[in-house]
């Protein structure tokens, strides 16, 4: 997984999406759940706006 800062963003990540039963899942790094405060099992949104912004 690759980490990038930059001076607009705190922390950003490359990483995989993966085969995981019939679905497809991305892993998403131990910082980022941390500092969003999510556990594993927890529900998230993901949004795509007309504007091309993706906000999870």
């Amino acid at each position: 997984m690759e980490y990038q800062k930059r001076k607009d963003m705190i922390l950003m990540a490359t990483t995989t999406l993966s085969k995981w039963g019939n679905s497809t899942g991305v892993r998403i790094p131990t910082q980022f759940l941390k500092r969003l405060s999510l556990d594993e099992g927890a529900e998230v949104e993901i949004l795509l706006t007309p504007q091309g912004e993706e906000l999870i």
